[in-house]
């Protein structure tokens, strides 16, 4: 029983490593595609399944698509195919009743669904595993797994499973939110480039020169602008304001003397005051002079100038002027709203891209809140924005915008009760709280008397709540849908990737446990062998003086023993080397374990034409059928390897020294990461039910008096396998032979392993 709990816990830890390795395969994942391949492949290797599938819903839930699979034969016909959701299969009734259907053997299968073969025109594999694939109850698909043979699916791989498959529905809605993410992104790129393209033809269509600046120098101008210039279009514009005006000769008109930068309306919008005054140029293509009212505006994005717009109109003739002054005062207002509208969209824009980028790299829970505020700021203009925690009964702010008045950033810093309506309500509901109409006083919060309106998005950790996103504006005293769609948008963000740390953390915990977990093990192994060794080394000189001293007892009182006496001298002398021979075999079990191994190309077939050669004294007289197969040449420890094999095939032949003709077989499978190696024979055989005792120190199934043996060999053998980085296993029914299976990766991590130079 120890044996196989310690075979379960090396199996969770295995399944458990191999669990943070999808996770993180996952996390990186950007198709479906190779979320399938990340998912499918470490759970056929895993569990040593054949071959494997994943069939998912499509958009209408009503059928079943196979969307990936692996290890079936090309061309060939399975019984996992595309079929509607209503269909009596084992795929659909996994995701109609919400839970994982195994069938460890044939008949389970066949049982349970009679005419599954007749319906899908496929033979069904032996052993099955199909696992759905649910998000918060709602089915995406299932996951199978195919096994040649009978497997019994242990409680880690079951809970390994069920974890894969649910980390792939979170893989896929990640897929899901992204696509969705980029579509909204593309949506409005167009947008802006429909804007962008309408703001050109505005450019383009007045006849009022038109320059837009920012800190670093012009950067766009309409014709009419560019005419003032004498500057064909795609020539690059000039690189300050300074340069334009010293380009364009700017004047004051009462006194002919250059005009001071300072003076320059396109200078003091740029500095945040618009500013409107009468210029005289020299145009460069004819040399004449002109006078222009030149107005400029600041653009503000987030409360920041990010530039101007300067609009110069020719009012050398007044009566034009006059005609068209309403005209141009709208239009350039509309220009200014449109260029204002499209810097400030633009800016939203690259802050969802740099937001986006960030969820999937960064795990302080602050830092990406700071950053989801930058972003709201950004597309929703004046809002403010803070992030709390909970703290004792109270939300505390942890990070916040810095336009926040200062009786109401002390007031969140303080702390508000766990138990205010707007706060509780979020929790409760579990999801986004709008308060429009904002009432300070009857909130009992009368520090944030200057908003109008406010918002709520609660983040849990399973059922506690971790985190709250405020977002509130003073500007009106409720929400457009679209300021809606852009709070929830940022929040979900921000909620994905605060549950992407909070799996991160719990991982690394997990890790550090392992960690600590194999330390330990691996100490108290060490102490073991060592406490091994030194009883086996110690047991040795006082079996031998048994054995030495009854000798010399026997000589002395040869013609003196009677026969009785002769018969319990005999009996001390057969125990002592009993005894000797299990001392020994204990020795080599523990130095099995302590000896560093010589990893080099070992042909198998070698391996055995030795030991057969060795055992060929064991074989006088006895009637054996050899059906040996081409087997491989591996990587691994030759002088270990070859015990393996000499045990293996020594325990066939002893066990059918009752059969006439006795019949041995050894063979080898190659799969993707492997090589299975079975010995079979058509010997007595064991009772499986104890099967898991076979491969235990001092475990025998048979009578010693029956068949010789220590109980060590296969011990041995499980231990030598095992540093090699494989797995052993048995099958067998009383009186029908047994077979003894072992597995050698193709790319071994050998424990305790030194590379032979030799080779």
């Amino acid at each position: 029983m120890l044996e196989r709990s310690d075979g379960e816990e090396a199996l969770r830890l295995l399944l458990g490593d191999r669990l943070q390795e999808v996770t993180a395969a996952l996390a990186s994942a950007k198709s479906e595609n190779e979320v399938l391949r990340v998912v499918l492949e470490p759970a056929l290797r895993s569990l040593q399944a054949v071959a494997g599938a994943v069939l998912l819903l499509d958009r209408e839930h009503s059928m079943l698509r196979l969307s990936a699979s692996s290890g079936y034969e090309k061309g060939g016909s399975t019984i996992w195919q595309d079929g509607p959701l209503s269909a009596e299969l084992p795929a659909t009734h996994a995701l109609q009743w919400g839970q994982a259907l195994f069938f460890e053997h044939a008949e389970a299968l066949h049982h349970a669904y009679p005419n599954l073969e007749q319906l899908t025109g496929a033979r069904g594999p032996v052993a099955s595993a199909v696992v759905p694939m649910l998000l918060e109850g709602q089915a995406l698909g299932v996951i199978v797994l195919d096994f040649r043979e009978p497997h019994v699916f242990t409680p880690p791989e079951r809970r390994f499973l069920l974890t894969l498959a649910s980390q792939c529905a979170i893989a896929f809605e990640r897929l899901m939110l992204a696509r969705e993410l980029e579509e909204r992104v593309d949506e409005r790129t167009r947008e802006l480039l429909q804007e962008k393209a309408e703001l050109e033809a505005i450019l383009a269509s007045i006849p009022d020169a038109v320059y837009v600046a920012s800190q670093s120098g012009v950067t766009r101008a309409n014709d009419s602008a560019r005419a003032l210039l004498n500057l064909p279009s795609g020539d690059p514009l000039p690189r300050s304001v300074a340069e334009l005006s010293e380009r364009l000769r700017v004047r004051d008109p009462r006194s002919g003397a250059r005009l001071n930068l300072n003076e320059e309306p396109l200078v003091r919008a740029l500095s945040g005051e618009t500013s409107s005054r009468d210029l005289l140029i020299r145009r460069d293509a004819t040399g004449e002079d002109l006078l222009l009212r030149s107005t400029a505006a600041p653009i503000h994005v987030g409360g920041a100038v990010v530039g101007a717009v300067c609009v110069k109109t020719d009012i050398t003739n007044s009566l034009q002027v006059r005609e068209v002054r309403a005209l141009n005062a709208q239009l350039e207002q509309r220009i200014l709203e449109r260029t204002m509208a499209l810097e400030q969209q633009s800016a939203a824009l690259d802050g969802f891209v740099q937001f986006a980028r960030l969820t999937a790299q960064a795990t302080d829970i602050l830092t990406l809140a700071r950053h989801a505020a930058q972003v709201l700021r950004a597309a929703l203009g004046e809002v403010s924005v803070a992030y709390y925690q909970p703290h004792d009964h109270l939300w505390k702010a942890r990070t916040w915008t810095d336009d926040i008045p200062p009786q109401a950033l002390e007031m969140i810093r303080s702390g508000v009760h766990m138990d205010h309506a707007s706060f509780a309500r979020a929790v409760r509901e579990r999801q986004v709280v709008y308060t429009e109409r904002w009432d300070a006083e009857s909130e009992g919060l009368a520090e944030s008397r200057e908003y109008g309106a406010g918002a709520l998005y609660p983040y849990f950790v399973g059922t506690e709540p971790c985190g709250m996103l405020n977002l509130a504006t003073r500007r009106a005293q409720a929400w457009s849908t679209r300021e809606k769609e852009v709070f929830e948008s940022v929040a979900q963000s921000l909620g994905l990737a605060l549950e992407r740390a909070e799996q991160a953390r719990q991982l690394d915990e997990q890790r550090q446990t392992l960690q600590k977990h194999s330390e330990a093990l691996e100490v108290a192994n060490e102490e073991l062998e060592a406490f091994s060794y030194s009883v086996s080394h110690d047991l040795r000189t006082p079996v031998r003086h048994i054995k030495g001293f009854a000798g010399l007892l026997r000589r002395a009182q040869q013609d003196r023993l009677d026969e009785k006496s002769a018969r319990y001298l005999a009996s001390i002398e057969q125990a002592a080397s009993t005894m000797d021979n299990l001392i020994e075999t204990l020795l080599d079990f523990s130095r099995t374990a302590r000896q560093p191994l010589q990893v080099a190309p070992v042909p198998l077939e070698q391996l055995v034409d030795r030991t057969r050669t060795a055992l060929a004294p064991d074989l006088q007289g006895r009637e054996i059928e050899w059906h040996l197969e081409k087997l491989p040449t591996v990587l691994g420890d030759g002088e270990t390897l070859q015990q393996v094999m000499t045990n293996l095939i020594s325990n066939a032949i002893k066990y059918t020294r009752p059969r006439r003709p006795a019949r041995i077989e050894i063979r080898a499978l190659e799969r993707p990461d492997d090589w299975l190696i079975t010995v079979r024979d058509n010997g007595v055989g064991f009772d499986s039910r104890y099967q898991d005792k076979l491969f235990g120190v001092f475990q025998r199934l048979h009578d010693e008096d029956d068949f010789e043996g220590t109980g060590v060999g296969l011990a041995n053998v499980k231990r030598i396998i095992a540093r090699h980085g494989g797995q052993v296993g048995a099958e067998s029914q009383v009186g029908q032979g047994a077979a003894f299976h072992f597995t050698l990766p193709k790319h071994p991590e050998v424990s305790g392993a030194v590379p032979d130079e030799s080779s």
